[in-house]
C-alpha cells in the first residue's frame, strides 16, 4: 500500500457514501476498484439517471461521481431532479460533492458545468494515480467549502 493511498485513507471518511453513475459496466466497476484501492468501499454502482432517482430517494450520498451520456438522459438530469427535489432528499445528498467524469473536453462542455456550478470533473479515459489525485484535490476543495 503506498503512503499517498494510507493519506487519501483519511480524506474520504469511511463513513462517506458513495454513488458511481456510469451507463458502462465496466468503467463504473472500473472507478469502484479504483476506490477500493484506496481504502474506500462504501460506494455503490448506478447505471442510469432512473436507478440513481430510486436511490438518492431513500439514501443519502456524500460523493456523486457521475458520467456526462447515459442511455436514459445526462448527468445534468439527475443534478436538475436533485436540485429540484432538495427539500425531500437527505441534507447530505443535497450537499454532496459532485465530480462529472467524462470524455467531453471541449470549451462548450466546459462552459456547460461551469453553468450547472460543478467546479470539478476530468476526463477518461484516466490511470488510478490521476484518478487519486483529482479525487483528493476535489474532496479537500470541498470540505474548504462545507
Amino acid at each position: 500500500m503506498s503512503h499517498s493511498s494510507l493519506k487519501l485513507g483519511k480524506i474520504i471518511p469511511e463513513k462517506y457514501r458513495v454513488m458511481i453513475l456510469d451507463n458502462n459496466k465496466d468503467i463504473a466497476e472500473l472507478i469502484g476498484m479504483h476506490l477500493e484501492k484506496m481504502n474506500h468501499t462504501n460506494y455503490e454502482l448506478s447505471f442510469s439517471v432512473t436507478d440513481s432517482l430510486d436511490k438518492i430517494e431513500t439514501k443519502e450520498y456524500d460523493l456523486l461521481l457521475l458520467d456526462w451520456s447515459l442511455d436514459d438522459g445526462t448527468c445534468f438530469d439527475l443534478i436538475d431532479k436533485i436540485r429540484s427535489m432538495n427539500k425531500s432528499l437527505h441534507p447530505r445528498t443535497t450537499s454532496a460533492l459532485i465530480v462529472v467524469v467524462t470524455g467531453k473536453d471541449t470549451q462548450t462542455d466546459k462552459k456547460k458545468l461551469e453553468r450547472y456550478q460543478i467546479k470539478e470533473h476530468f476526463i477518461k479515459p484516466f490511470v488510478y494515480e490521476e484518478f487519486e489525485k483529482n479525487i483528493k484535490a476535489a474532496i479537500m476543495k470541498h470540505s474548504r467549502t462545507q
